[in-house]
């Protein structure tokens, strides 16, 4: 993708968090709330307070758990998780990749996709002179509020 003017950056930035946060606030009929009670992971009990963002986000398709049927909601997210769901809740293709543009990801790891399908839509520039995706390194809030501006 061709280099975009910061304030054009900035324009779709701003609409991703608009839409985001629209969806985040979504209409819940009363069918939808009773669906929601049925656990869906094995260590997030209805109780949690979390809950019913957990299942909204996994009955969406943003979050998926872990292989185990866990969540997991204590554990840090890492840059590449983060990634991933972002291009989940837009709807983001990510197609196979034969190479990334960073020098850190071959196309055979397991975020290679969606490291190159969020460049490639300039929602994730990189770190370090855009040469590095750190697809592995814990995410702050403030990097994980920063995405959809371009700056992780």
């Amino acid at each position: 993708m061709a280099y975009q003017p910061k304030s054009y950056r900035k324009f779709i930035a701003g609409t991703m968090t608009a839409a985001m946060a629209a969806s985040a606030f979504a209409v819940t009929t009363p069918q939808q709330v009773a669906d929601a009670q049925e656990q869906r992971f094995s260590d997030v009990s209805p109780s949690h307070h979390a809950f019913e963002t957990i299942q909204r986000a996994a009955d969406r398709g943003i979050v998926n758990g872990y292989s185990d049927g866990t969540y997991r909601p204590s554990e840090q997210l890492i840059r590449g998780q983060a990634a991933r769901m972002l291009a989940n809740a837009i709807d983001l293709d990510t197609p196979p990749v034969t190479s990334t543009p960073f020098e850190d990801l071959s196309a055979d790891h397991v975020y290679a996709d969606v490291a190159s399908a969020m460049h490639e839509a300039g929602i994730i520039i990189g770190r370090h002179g855009g040469t590095q995706f750190d697809a592995g390194t814990v995410i702050s809030r403030e990097q994980m509020a920063s995405i959809p501006c371009s700056c992780i």
